[in-house]
């Protein structure tokens, strides 16, 4: 995969959004009238008229869906769908709340964490009996089986375990054998049935009972319950979520037969000195944040009192406490000029995706001693180098609780529009359209600043059709479709007057050369807004390939899975989404487990490298027959590590001159070279690490993978 442009990015926050009184914003002469504008499209519209589903004939539980028409059958933009859309611009412009959270509910969420970042440590959760309070307990593995499935009469496949006859469960209270230690049983489904082994083990209480942390409310019960209750839903084939969750309830309802306790894993974070205890049912498995998304977004959360109102909320309205009615409103866009392009299916789209926490979060900042290697929206790992006297390395992991900051506010890049050729379950068919629609926005007693600031957004301050700058509206976003440009034609101010004690109202034209000229509040010069035209700009990608990152497995299956799941093996070279303003807004692709291509034809003239400190390559190759001068840094009795600089790393190995091995930011200790000699075999007989050494690689006579 070519390096691609992800199709969302985020607009940058600016400092604390501005509130006032709703009466403080309305201040002065207000305004009341009409704009008019045509809507024209770049890319075709998806807009799904969903009460007119219909069934595939050929395709069980794939849906089609007409364009929204007017009973008369014409082509129509419903005015709901452009609110929404302009109101977002205009949060973005004006640096107001996020009106819509990702999750509205007050509920802390929870997140898988990665492979590499798993739960280590075991516990027992249960109640004290002398405070009714929850407590971790330190547990001790007393009895461990290592099994795979259909093996030694071991058999996993419904998520419980029959050994040799005898049925186990997670979290149950038991034996392994009949002479053997009796304790709570913990394992975990493998996630590749009859490749991978499964462990088992046997939990007990350590001597004494040592408490590892205590809680003063109900927290551990609620947090694990949801999680463990999430991941039964979502993986109905195995029942050991299931399982730990009744084990839980057990424990809860002070069951006897259950033994009071209930095994589960744990991590520590701390909180500016003070520990967090975070508790999962499985090793990789899902923990419940502390926040929920409105605390998350913190000063961006949606205004809830009208005595505190962001620009946003006052203008468009809020339903948060005791709410306002908004003073704009869009009528239907309506086209007589048009074109059907048939029936389009998109790819497999789902909801937004907060768990890619390197898309969704800033990285926390580390210091030179330590580096970040995982985090989400409560805590994040620091991993910590050290060396020994001996130059032996060593890296300490530690979890720390820290404020996270979202990136900001999701918009889409423009791109050509793409299909899916497959139907399924798990995708649509829409009805596509493309043509001018025009419609009016009505506003109702605004300032002169909100109607410059309504006309800046309508057309993103360039009110020409041939404008680059364009909206995304509609389903289909994410492939390229919803692109057009809005561009006002007209409008009038309404003037209401009392004539003979009748109310009545004058009209007047609306001079748009002089409300576009102003731009009201909006800060053009500001980062958000910058972000925001380039997102807009579809010259940003019109030489770029704009779609998900994906990355093949071993089989040789593209998907985008695949990419961040390699993209988090090594958190040091971890990609992180481009901010919109950065030269280079591409990202650049994972080979994962694919063997660097073969090198055809013969080697050029050896070049000299010298040593820099300075990165400028990601995961340079060593190349056959160049000489390379590099530092040695270690020295082990089989062989030495060299720096070569450039981010590439290497080791020779003693009495293995045909091999030379690569280390890599991305793809740690792969096979570089093979049949490479070094020309300075004293490398590893020398002490001082800081001295260069030369070597040099055979001819390409020699196969490279």
């Amino acid at each position: 995969m070519a390096n691609v442009v992800n199709p969302y990015s985020f607009v940058p926050l600016g400092t604390a959004p501005v509130r006032t009184s709703l009466d403080a914003c309305y201040t002065g002469p207000l305004l009341t009238g009409r704009l008019d504008y045509t809507l024209t499209t770049d890319t075709p519209l998806l807009i799904p008229d969903t009460a007119k589903t219909v069934q595939d004939e050929q395709v069980e539980d794939h849906k089609r869906y007409p364009f929204f028409r007017l009973p008369d059958g014409t082509p129509t933009i419903p005015g709901s769908e452009l609110r929404g859309a302009m109101r977002g611009v205009y949060e973005a412009v004006t640096n107001s709340c996020l009106s819509v959270l990702l999750d509205s509910t007050e509920e802390p969420f929870s997140q898988r964490l990665p492979s590499t970042n798993g739960f280590k440590d075991h516990g027992l959760l249960g109640i004290d009996p002398e405070t009714g309070e929850w407590v971790l307990y330190a547990a001790d593995v007393v009895d461990y089986l290592k099994l795979s499935e259909g093996r030694d009469g071991s058999l996993m496949r419904n998520g419980w375990l029959n050994w040799y006859g005898h049925e186990y469960h997670s979290g149950q209270h038991t034996r392994l054998r009949p002479d053997g230690p009796s304790g709570w049983l913990q394992f975990n489904r493998p996630i590749t049935l009859y490749k991978k082994n499964y462990h088992v083990r046997l939990l007990a209480p350590k001597a004494g009972r040592p408490v590892i942390f205590r809680w003063q409310d109900d927290t551990p019960y609620r947090a694990l319950s949801n999680i463990l209750k999430k991941s039964a839903d979502n993986d109905p084939r195995s029942a050991a979520h299931g399982d730990l969750l009744a084990a839980l309830e057990r424990v809860h309802n002070g069951d006897p037969a259950q033994g009071g306790l209930v095994p589960v894993w744990y991590l520590l974070a701390d909180d500016n000195g003070t520990p967090r205890c975070y508790l999962s049912g499985a090793s990789i498995g899902r923990v419940m944040q502390g926040r929920s998304w409105a605390e998350i977004m913190g000063n961006y959360a949606p205004c809830a009192d009208t005595d505190a109102l962001c620009p946003g909320c006052a203008l468009f309205g809020t339903v948060k406490g005791k709410g306002t009615s908004g003073r704009v409103r869009f009528t239907d866009a309506e086209t007589s000029q048009y074109e059907s392009l048939g029936n389009k299916t998109l790819p497999i789209l789902s909801g937004p995706k907060p768990s890619a926490y390197e898309f969704y979060l800033e990285k926390p900042k580390s210091t030179y001693e330590t580096s970040i290697g995982f985090w989400n929206y409560d805590f994040c790992s620091l991993e910590e180098t050290k060396y020994s006297p001996d130059g032996t390395k060593q890296t300490i992991k530690k979890f720390r609780v820290y404020t996270p900051q979202p990136r900001g506010r999701k918009f889409y890049w423009h791109s050509a529009p793409r299909t899916e050729n497959e139907r399924s379950n798990q995708n649509a068919t829409l009805e596509a359209m493309k043509g001018t629609f025009k419609g009016s926005v009505y506003f109702d007693r605004i300032t002169r600043a909100q109607l410059e600031e309504l006309a800046f957004v309508l057309t993103l301050g360039e009110n020409t059709p041939a404008s680059p700058r364009l909206h995304k509206i509609g389903h289909g976003k994410p492939v390229g479709y919803g692109s057009c440009k809005i561009t006002l034609t007209g409008g009038e101010l309404r003037t209401l007057a009392q004539q003979d004690g009748t109310l009545c109202y004058t009209t007047e034209p609306l001079p748009l050369d002089s409300l576009l000229a102003a731009h009201g509040r909006i800060d053009t010069d500001s980062t958000s807004v910058k972000s925001l035209l380039k997102i807009a700009d579809k010259r940003s990608t019109q030489s770029k390939t704009v779609e998900y990152p994906s990355a093949k497995d071993k089989n040789g299956n593209d998907k985008i899975f695949n990419w961040f799941s390699q993209n988090r093996k090594h958190a040091k070279s971890l990609v992180t989404l481009p901010h919109p303003l950065d030269n280079n807004i591409t990202l650049e692709p994972k080979r994962g487990p694919d063997p660097a291509p073969r090198r055809e034809g013969f080697a050029a003239p050896p070049r000299r490298e010298s040593y820099t400190s300075t990165p400028q390559h990601e995961d340079a190759p060593l190349c056959v027959g160049r000489v390379y001068t590099g530092r040695v840094t270690g020295i082990k009795p089989y062989g030495a590590f060299v720096d070569l600089g450039s981010r590439r790393r290497c080791r020779i190995l003693k009495g293995r001159s045909d091999f030379l091995l690569q280390t890599t930011l991305s793809n740690p200790l792969t096979t570089s070279c093979k049949s490479a000699r070094p020309c300075a075999s004293e490398c590893w007989t020398s002490n001082r690490r800081a001295e260069k050494r030369r070597f040099r690689f055979p001819s390409n006579r020699h196969k490279t993978e």
